[in-house]
């Protein structure tokens, strides 16, 4: 094929020179008129997103498109540079914002787009000229690579593991997993400090947008599991839905279902669902709601406590009541006995004094003499009555005050016990010790290699997470001798 005129002083090889050797600019001329040939108009391209900087001062833009599925840090197995140019990228934003599909260009999106190619004559290069986009395609592809996962999570029965872990009735330490010093991480800790309770939080910084997010959540989700905390909380601000990619991600699935302690997310706006909701115990729509849903439950343990001491007070005001209208009754009955004794130690004299008049000077003296002391012992036994029922009182008003501190005491002793035996039985520290757990591929407890056969699919669970793999053989335990 001809790819030059004779007569064209740009690209006709020198007079000196072979006929077959070109010069730089006339082999460079050459390759753009047969790229223009061949590509005269524009075309749609698909790929993911790499290397995407800013705009420069002109309003320019640049990015590599590449083939999907390298990791991030690896070459990709294809590559082609991509320029957008200012008035393409001002359509685009323009295409992005009318679509309403909340999506827009980021490292790691998969995008459809419409481009010129164009070789760069000064710098001998190809270029992806970018005049359009497609954001219906970028969402497909992010709902279709979800649910795939969910399907995957859901036949190794990963959804329900986190949920099934119970918190604490006081969850007050929190480690807590987002962008140090982000509006998520500002919106969660003014919840917690604004309700007044004692919540101690522990943050431990991510990224939480772009290649190595999705990364960096799951390390971060590992070290907080590894801490003493009642809850994990995973937050992260608003975005467009392609910001919000990593929370879709099966690293972060994965580190969230194989937390020892429950995790609570609140990522991104009301709007926004994520597999991470999906695999969490508890999904809250924001920031703040996240927060919100530890501080409910704090409240509602400190009501119930309340609750409580009101009944124990309720108990002991009856108990006192009780005794005060006993003591009230006893005081009635002795006042009572009193008169009648006295009335009937009058009525004995005055009998006397009848019968007796002869001795009427020694009968003046002597009834009362013994209404005198009558009157006295009547007296002192009164005074004792009274001082024996003051001390019952007493003493049963001293044990109605000790009676609730020392319950308490008992139970706080009851609850601590309990607490460090299921710390002891928690399943995470038996994992950390070296020991792991088997299940078939439907989620099936293996305890006996008779459950298994050949080429089915074993998921392990170890302190760091999970492993599958495949039998490729099995032995079962000698049989013991016959006697």
């Amino acid at each position: 094929m001809t790819l030059w005129e004779p007569g064209d002083p740009a690209i006709e090889p020198a007079a000196d020179a072979p006929d077959d050797t070109w010069s730089v600019t006339g082999l460079g001329v050459a390759i753009r008129d047969s790229v223009a040939s061949r590509f005269p108009g524009q075309v749609w391209v698909r790929g993911e997103i790499r290397n995407l900087r800013k705009p420069n001062q002109a309003g320019h833009c640049y990015f590599d498109l590449v083939e999907p599925g390298a990791p991030p840090g690896q070459r990709p197995a294809a590559l082609l540079s991509v320029a957008l140019f200012r008035q393409a990228r001002e359509r685009v934003n323009t295409t992005l914002r009318q679509s309403g599909t909340s999506t827009r260009m980021a490292d790691g999106i998969e995008i459809r787009a419409s481009v010129e190619l164009n070789w760069w004559l000064p710098g001998g290069q190809l270029r992806l000229l970018m005049t359009g986009i497609d954001p219906v395609f970028t969402l497909g592809r992010l709902a279709e690579q979800r649910s795939r996962l969910v399907a995957l999570l859901q036949a190794e029965g990963l959804l329900a593991r986190n949920r099934a872990h119970p918190v604490p009735a006081l969850p007050l330490r929190i480690a807590l997993v987002t962008s140090a010093g982000s509006a998520a991480h500002a919106d969660f800790t003014h919840e917690l400090e604004r309700s007044g309770f004692a919540f101690e939080v522990r943050t431990i910084d991510a990224r939480m947008q772009g290649l190595q997010a999705a990364a960096s959540i799951g390390n971060a989700l590992a070290r907080a599991g590894s801490r003493p905390v009642d809850v994990v909380a995973l937050v992260r601000g608003g975005g467009a839905t392609t910001d919000l990619i990593a929370f879709d991600s099966e690293q972060v699935a994965r580190a969230i279902a194989g937390c020892p302690v429950p995790v609570f997310t609140g990522i991104g706006h009301e709007i926004d669902h994520t597999v991470a909701d999906d695999v969490c115990h508890t999904a809250a729509k924001t920031p703040t709601a996240c927060a919100g849903e530890l501080v409910a439950l704090v409240d509602a343990a400190d009501r119930q406590l309340s609750a409580r001491w009101t009944d124990v007070a309720a108990v002991g005001q009856r108990s006192l009541d009780r005794h005060g209208k006993a003591l009230q009754r006893a005081a009635t009955g002795l006042a009572r006995d009193a008169a009648v004794t006295l009335r009937a130690a009058d009525r004995r004299s005055a009998l006397a004094g009848e019968r007796l008049p002869r001795l009427a000077a020694a009968a003046t003296v002597r009834p009362a003499a013994a209404l005198d002391a009558r009157a006295a012992r009547v007296s002192r036994e009164a005074r004792r009555h009274l001082h024996d029922h003051e001390r019952t009182v007493l003493d049963a008003v001293r044990t109605l005050r000790e009676a609730p501190a020392r319950t308490l005491r008992t139970a706080e002793a009851v609850v601590t016990a309990s607490d460090a035996t299921l710390r002891a039985l928690d399943p995470a520290r038996i994992l950390a010790r070296g020991w792991s757990i088997t299940h078939t591929a439907d989620g099936t407890l293996v305890r006996d290699p008779t459950q298994v056969a050949a080429g089915d699919t074993l998921v392990t669970t170890l302190a760091g997470g999970t492993v599958a793999s495949t039998v490729t053989a099995r032995t079962a335990p000698d049989a013991p001798p016959e006697p």
